[in-house]
């Protein structure tokens, strides 16, 4: 989803998941199954929505309607005006499995949903936050009513602004651990057994570190083999009893005093190389 529907695509002034959907992730889906794909592995990483999914939906050739049967823009600000979902999607995607890579285990609402945690990165303000936490239940009470399947109780619901969770019962997937999942590919156990110490980092460190993120992923292997763990990052706005009960040993903040974010960004690599340098040559 990072390629297609991500942050990265976006300058501050586009941010806004009232208004940005996943359908160019759809479009992705599609050309993986004209190139001859047998098997889907969807990666909700690094989204920019908050659409639960609607854009891939329509994209597979979905339609979403409201009262009036009227077609439905898919985006934030429209879910709550969903009111009919018809899934007559391409043929492949329903013979074809697919997995739901993610590595956060939020909820689909709450406190710790995709709204109140992620949407305010996506550059949601806190009236934005509510109208996207409430139009998302509302959805959530339509596809009960269409599928009978509650969504809002689907772990790891919350990943990439709810596509987990609107579109689980349409696609029978599961949420698999992408982290797992690479780890599996480049033999990681076997790395981590060889090393002495693990250098992890991202770009902005804080509680939500802690939600299956692949720092915290790293740390859960790194401990069956007591292999300490140091963390690079942006930011940190994590307190030191929580990145301590994260198990981490060490965490940097990379970017200078005094120096706002959006200056720092271009510069992170050095700023990393210079800070990597620096604790490891004071440390060893």
């Amino acid at each position: 989803m990072s390629q297609a529907s991500g942050l990265s695509l976006l300058s501050e002034p586009e941010k806004n998941p009232l208004k940005t959907n996943t359908y160019g992730t759809g479009i992705q889906i599609l050309n993986a199954l004209d190139r001859g794909a047998k098997k889907i592995i969807l990666g909700l990483g690094g989204s920019a929505t908050h659409d639960m999914g609607m854009g891939i939906f329509t994209a597979l050739g979905g339609k979403l309607l409201d009262q009036n049967q009227q077609t439905i823009v898919p985006n934030g600000e429209n879910l709550g005006a969903i009111y009919s979902l018809y899934d007559e999607w391409d043929s492949r995607v329903r013979s074809t499995p697919f997995v739901m890579a993610c590595d956060v285990t939020n909820p689909l609402l709450g406190p710790l949903g995709a709204a109140a945690v992620y949407a305010p990165q996506k550059g949601a303000n806190a009236s934005m936050v509510d109208q996207l936490e409430n139009n998302s239940a509302q959805l959530a009470s339509r596809i009960l009513a269409t599928t009978g399947k509650d969504i809002t109780t689907f772990p790891g619901g919350g990943a990439a602004g709810g596509t987990a969770a609107g579109l689980s019962p349409f696609l029978d997937a599961q949420c698999q651990s992408g982290f797992d999942l690479l780890a599996g590919f480049c033999g990681l156990e076997e790395k981590i057994k060889k090393a002495d110490l693990i250098l992890t980092g991202e770009g902005h460190l804080d509680q939500q570190s802690s939600y299956g993120k692949v720092v915290s992923k790293l740390i859960h292997y790194a401990q069956k083999e007591a292999t300490p763990v140091w963390a690079y990052a942006g930011r940190i706005s994590a307190t030191a009893k929580q990145l301590k009960k994260m198990g981490l040993q060490k965490a940097f903040t990379i970017t200078p005093d005094q120096m706002d974010f959006q200056t720092a960004k271009p510069l992170a690599a050095d700023f990393l190389q210079k800070q990597v340098e620096h604790s490891l040559k004071n440390t060893i």
